[in-house]
């Protein structure tokens, strides 16, 4: 099964993703911020995150750095859902090696799937390393 994470501080937004992502047949997980979403790196395997940037707690950005320093989550794929359009904060996600950025009022969920299925297209979930360090504290 394809798991993916996803990482929002909006409660309902979370939730209703989660909620279609399972009605097409992925395995889903959640965090409410960055950090929480280190803590489920470490515990479970995906395939795939779709990630806030502005949250409280650990922002999108800080942990695209910190999660892209472990060299076990250096390649997995992001798509980056955010409700600010701004070019300069998308070549920064960009430089993050994120490929995906989608504006929260601008794409369809077809959208979405679209690019789910692009981005994990033969890359298997990593490895799970259960002797991980701790989660990283900004």
């Amino acid at each position: 099964m394809r798991t993916i994470l996803v990482v929002d501080d909006d409660d309902g937004c979370r939730k209703l993703t989660a909620k279609i992502l399972g009605l097409q047949g992925f395995d889903t997980l959640c965090a409410a911020d960055g950090l929480e979403a280190l803590g489920v790196l470490r515990r479970s395997s995906v395939n795939l995150i779709l990630l806030d940037l502005m949250m409280p707690v650990m922002d999108g950005m800080t942990f695209l750095k910190v999660m892209r320093a472990e060299a076990a989550w250096a390649n997995l794929p992001v798509i980056v859902l955010s409700g600010i359009a701004d070019m300069e904060l998308g070549r920064a996600v960009r430089e993050s090696g994120v490929e995906t950025y989608l504006v929260k009022s601008r794409y369809s969920i077809e959208d979405l799937l679209q690019h789910i299925e692009r981005e994990i297209a033969g890359r298997p979930a990593p490895q799970l390393n259960v002797n991980a360090a701790s989660p990283v504290r900004p």
